[in-house]
């Protein structure tokens, strides 16, 4: 058997093995999604009656007086901070982040304002920090919030 032979073989058994470990069809691009800590400021979880959350908001108007535009729950283990988050988005615009407590995963809430990106925990802050999706920063944007809806 010439080696040439074998080599070609060799080749295309690689190439095919390649081809068939693709994963395309669960692969998320690097711009559409962002990470992040959630920080909170103590312990005085909520511990019934919703969760805690990651929100996107829209860049119009007052944004965090308004629905989110998408929102994903917030995984507390243990009660140990940081708490980390990642949430995809798609759409090509600039957002606002904020930590919330929703009281049901119903999509009409508004939900209440833990802290805000750019601003944290204060209420008189108007200097919300955005962020623009795509986002190819691979940067963690951090998050200082209160841990209940009474601050």
């Amino acid at each position: 058997m010439d080696y040439k032979y074998v080599l070609h073989i060799s080749f295309t058994l690689i190439i095919g093995l390649l081809i068939g470990c693709d994963d395309s069809g669960v692969y998320q691009s690097k711009g559409d999604y962002i990470n992040g800590y959630a920080i909170f400021t103590d312990t005085s979880f909520i511990p019934y009656g919703g969760y805690y959350a990651i929100a996107l908001y829209s860049n119009q108007g007052s944004p965090y007086h308004s629905i989110p535009l998408k929102t994903d729950s917030l995984q507390l283990k243990g009660f140990t901070n940081p708490y980390h988050f990642r949430i995809y988005f798609e759409d090509k615009q600039t957002c606002y982040l904020a930590i919330v407590w929703k009281r049901s995963a119903s999509t009409g809430e508004v939900p209440f304002i833990l802290g805000t990106f750019g601003c944290d925990t204060s209420y008189s802050c108007l200097n919300f920090k955005p962020v623009v999706f795509p986002n190819y920063t691979g940067a963690n944007y951090n998050i200082i919030c209160w841990p209940d809806t009474t601050r």
